[in-house]
C-alpha cells in the first residue's frame, strides 16, 4: 500500500464483478477476465490458510495467476499477519 496512489487505486474482485458469468459463454468470461487483469496490471493473491490456500483451489484464480504472469503484471502474494507467522514457524521447523 505504501507504493499505491490511494486516490487512483481501485479494487476489483472477480467474484463481485463477474457475478453474471453463469449467464455468459466461457469464451466471453475468459475474455472479460483477461481484459480486466491486463488493464489492472496488479494482482493481489490472498493465500489463506498458508498451507492450503483456498485461492489455489479455484480454477479461475489459477487462471488469473497464469494471465498475470503471461502479461507480466505485478503479482503480489498477501496473507494476514497470523498466517505469515505460521508460515515462518513452519519454515524454521524444517
Amino acid at each position: 500500500s505504501k507504493y499505491l496512489n490511494t486516490k487512483r487505486t481501485y479494487i476489483w474482485l472477480c467474484c463481485l464483478c463477474n457475478k453474471n458469468k453463469n449467464n455468459r459463454n466461457k469464451e466471453e468470461v475468459v475474455k472479460i477476465i483477461e481484459d480486466n487483469i491486463v488493464s489492472i496490471h496488479n494482482i493481489l493473491s490472498l493465500m489463506v490458510p498458508w498451507n492450503a490456500p483456498v485461492y489455489l483451489k479455484r480454477i479461475w484464480c489459477i487462471y488469473e495467476i497464469y494471465l498475470a504472469i503471461e502479461h507480466q503484471c505485478n503479482l503480489t502474494i498477501i496473507m494476514p499477519p497470523r498466517e505469515k507467522e505460521r508460515l515462518m514457524a513452519a519454515i524454521k521447523r524444517t
